[in-house]
């Protein structure tokens, strides 16, 4: 008889680890179910030993042991690497392992556990001996970043070691295929949580198998995946907020590859073509080393120019201009010269904020409270009857409505249109340039990935075409383009948030590499630095900036933040967050509400823990923050404050 301690991979128990009785041992790191709440959960084995030798620590427990079922099949799937890597994330980000381990590991892989193969793969051929490795960091253009990675990825074939390359998004990965994989296809496996079941139990089987190292290319989900001859692991488009999951215990994957990679004693190599001040601070301190010199210069052949939209805002020139006199000649010069252009939004609809002339209030969403946005029938990728009528979307719970209202403050109809949105800039382009292909990609325009790309397709394919789109379009711009310009991103600027400006520097920057002769960014607000940046494509100036800015406010990497929110009706959450801002006294929190207040009915009010660097995880805090309700998200490291 043997005692079988697992952690359950569960969100929601508060339990760290159960411990059950079998009938043979069961080696550590194998999937298992067992009995919680008359439910059979996935768990992990951590140990196994024989009840003989616990048999008084048995005797004198407070409940009685179940047993795990004879008839099951144990898979030992995970390497022991792999679970105190979990261990050490739950301990950073308040969470237990179990929840830990159900971020990093994909739902269709612990159903089907029994029909997965178990690891054969022996460790690295050569071991490294030495102190872990601090992170390598490459802060290069796309091009560069991506030569280094196939030098790194041919010395670490010859070593008879693997590569994980790691990336924030489905498309990063397509994309990072496409460029890695050639020359090495067979040993090239691309992995993502939207695979199929069976595609998903045929890639881990051959992951399994192959005996050649192999060029994992996937998402965070897949660090999991159990290749003992990991030499190198990758983490590309390191700044990108996406790698902060948005569940809780609102795991950083940056941080889980880092952790990962420590546990193995491997090379990790985080890289970007602006990397995050956090991450150079670390260079600054001697924490992270230079893969090789960094560059704070990108080059572009494009002639890069900054547009000073308030110059047509004058008493002579009163209109409001869409478009300049620079992107109109533009647009002109793009169609006869059979070129492509693709101009960016940042905000979709025709308007993103509608408020009232009379008394000032802005038209918010009735169930969210969020600024709603102005859209045209018939321009999103839904049927829609009323082709070219107005209506009002909220972007953050879907309330739609028709655009023929009243100030629900004053009763006025005196309702005026603010910035500019995707839909009144392709409009305009249209109105002006009725002979040009005009293409448009947002979120509201495509319903899933397989339309966007068809519409970028389409778009490679028509010379003298304009590509109007917001953000997402630009994870689809897999191909240098001649023409680049942004027809407005000053409504970036207006998002609190102390990551915006490195956000929208890294944006512009991304959309700078690609334009191959012009680059044109249109703007009201002046020369914001990161605009600056994108200009000139010197990173020096903002780097420093925004390193000093955020030592002068108190945030990252000066400081480590917690944020801890919570939600209900509005004086229950007000006095929930004094009982608790008293209890966390201490420690100076902040209590302020969320940027949208109401969210799905509900009042929504956050608490801020700012510590001083290196000082987290603090074991008292630590102890307080793991015992509070379930009402309470613990959010460590917070990639946002709204």
């Amino acid at each position: 008889m043997f005692i079988v301690r697992v952690i359950p991979v569960r969100r929601g128990l508060p339990t760290e680890t159960l411990s059950y009785f079998s009938a043979t041992t069961i080696a550590a790191g194998s999937v298992v179910r067992v009995p919680i709440r008359k439910h059979l959960t996935p768990a992990i084995v951590i140990e196994s030993v024989a009840a003989a030798n616990v048999k008084s620590e048995v005797r004198s427990a407070a409940f009685t042991l179940q047993g795990i079922g004879h008839n099951q099949r144990a898979n030992q799937l995970f390497l022991p690497p792999f679970i105190e890597t979990c261990i050490e994330l739950a301990q950073y980000f308040v969470g237990t392992s179990g929840s830990v381990i159900a971020s990093l590991i994909p739902a269709k892989i612990l159903e089907h556990a029994a029909k997965l193969k178990e690891p054969t793969i022996p460790p690295r051929v050569e071991k490294n001996t030495s102190l872990p490795l601090p992170p390598f960091v490459l802060q290069a253009d796309d091009t560069d970043r991506f030569a280094h990675y196939k030098s790194i990825i041919r010395e670490e074939f010859a070593r008879k070691h693997s590569v994980f390359v790691c990336l924030p998004t489905i498309q990063d990965g397509i994309r990072a295929f496409e460029t890695l994989s050639k020359g090495i296809e067979d040993y090239t496996v691309v992995a993502n949580a939207h695979m199929t079941k069976k595609s998903l139990t045929t890639l881990w089987n051959k992951i399994i198998d192959e005996p050649h190292p192999l060029l994992i290319i996937a998402t965070g989900m897949f660090l999991s995946l159990p290749r003992a001859d990991l030499g190198t692991i990758i983490v590309e488009r390191e700044s990108s907020g996406t790698y902060k999951q948005q569940t809780r215990p609102y795991v950083d994957i940056r941080r889980a590859a880092e952790v990962l990679a420590r546990t193995l004693n491997i090379r990790l190599v985080l890289g970007d073509i602006l990397l995050r001040a956090e991450t150079l601070s670390r260079v600054n301190r001697g924490e992270a080393h230079e893969l090789v010199p960094l560059k704070f210069r990108i080059i572009s052949g494009a002639t890069a120019r900054l547009i000073d939209m308030k110059k047509y805002k004058s008493l002579e020139r009163p209109e409001f201009r869409i478009l300049s006199d620079e992107l109109e000649m533009l647009i002109r010069q793009n169609r006869e010269h059979n070129e492509q252009l693709f101009v960016f939004v940042a905000r979709r609809g025709l308007a993103p904020t509608t408020v009232c002339g009379d008394c000032g209030g802005t038209v918010l969403c009735s169930r969210c409270r969020a600024p709603i946005v102005l859209h045209r029938h018939g321009e999103t990728h839904t049927t829609d009857k009323n082709s070219g009528e107005p209506f009002f979307l909220c972007h953050r719970c879907g309330e739609r409505r028709d655009a023929a209202e009243r100030c629900a403050i004053c009763n006025s109809w005196n309702l005026t249109t603010l910035g500019i949105g995707i839909d009144l800039v392709t409009d305009t382009i249209k109105a002006l340039f009725p002979e040009t292909t005009v293409l448009k990609l947002d979120s509201t325009s495509v319903a899933n990935r397989r339309e966007a790309r068809e519409r970028i397709a389409r778009f490679y394919a028509s010379p003298g075409a304009v590509l109007v789109g917001t953000e997402l379009a630009v994870a689809y711009l897999d191909q240098p383009i001649e023409n680049v310009a942004i027809a407005s991103a000053d409504a970036l600027f207006s998002i609190p948030d102390f990551r915006i400006g490195e956000e929208i520097a890294n944006l512009l920057l991304r959309l700078r590499s690609i334009a191959q002769k012009q680059f044109l960014i249109q703007s009201r607000s002046g020369a914001p630095v990161a605009f600056k940046t994108a200009v000139s494509g010197n990173a020096t100036d903002f780097h420093r900036d925004e390193l000093a800015e955020r030592e002068r406010l108190g945030y990252p990497p000066a400081t480590t933040l917690i944020k801890i929110s919570t939600a209900g009706e509005r004086t229950d959450v007000e006095a929930a967050m004094r009982t608790l801002a008293q209890q966390l006294q201490q420690y100076q929190p902040l209590v302020f509400p969320a940027f949208v207040e109401y969210a799905r009915g509900q009042y929504h009010l956050h608490l801020l823990l700012t510590l001083p660097r290196n000082t987290w995880p603090s074991a008292q805090l630590h102890t307080e923050l793991a015992a509070l309700p379930p009402r309470f998200a613990v959010n460590v490291d917070p990639e946002s404050l709204l």
